[in-house]
């Protein structure tokens, strides 16, 4: 048998000029968004690295402009410059879940309790929050530009320079497939705005999250009002 080793490597590249325009394919943000986060943190965090091949950081987050970009800034109502930064959210609260717990839900039909005792779901108001809604929708994204690699591919480099492309081009984030959530309404989003927190971010604690764990079945738990024990 003819062995094919270019198909067991990663096609995708950095976008090249020409690539990005304002003609790609783009989506509206929805008004309300799901975001799974560290229980101690509030859910506004828009996330930045210090270069495109930073090891720790987000699949799309935006590089700091000092370091490798001088192009992901923005001017704030005071006149001074805020670097741009990144915010993942879902309009699914498993896909949420998934895309925060990682490896640790991958391939899983079930989740230990453990894995969520530092998880908190909220819903994010992204209209109310004043944040842009023009995304660019790389799940109908033309086939001779991009693959379905951007949303899986683990050289997060690749995908960061898609991400700085998408904002320079001035989209305000992307639409993407959660890498660890099959599913065609299942949709994740990586918004662009001002980089660290957003203290006038409308957001409110999600009140049903647990019950939607439990209906699909990833958790067995006694629910009590809004608190959840595990019994098994």
């Amino acid at each position: 048998m003819t062995q094919q080793p270019e198909r067991q490597t990663v096609w995708l590249k950095a976008p090249e000029n020409g690539d990005v325009t304002r003609d790609f394919p783009s989506s509206i943000l929805p008004n309300e968004c799901v975001r799974a986060h560290s229980a101690d943190n509030g859910p506004g965090w828009f996330a930045t690295v210090t270069s495109f091949d930073a090891v720790v950081g987000g699949r799309f987050d935006l590089v700091v402009p000092d370091c490798e970009s001088t192009t992901d800034v923005d001017i704030d109502d005071n006149g001074e410059v805020r670097d741009i930064g990144t915010l993942y959210c879902s309009n699914d609260v498993e896909a949420a879940l998934r895309e925060r717990l990682g490896a640790n839900f991958a391939c899983r039909r079930f989740i230990a309790a453990t894995d969520l005792h530092d998880t908190q779901m909220s819903i994010i108001y992204t209209h109310e929050s004043n944040l842009g809604t023009c995304m660019a929708d790389t799940v109908n994204a033309p086939p001779d530009v991009l693959t379905r690699e951007i949303s899986t591919m683990s050289d997060y480099e690749v995908t960061r320079a898609w991400a700085t492309s998408f904002y320079e081009t001035g989209f305000d984030g992307l639409a993407y497939e959660p890498r660890s959530t099959p599913g065609r309404d299942r949709i994740a989003f990586a918004v662009f705005g001002p980089a660290g927190p957003n203290t006038n971010l409308k957001w409110s604690p999600h009140p049903k999250w647990w019950h939607e764990v439990v209906d699909k079945g990833i958790l067995f738990v006694q629910i009590s009002g809004e608190k959840a024990t595990i019994i098994h």
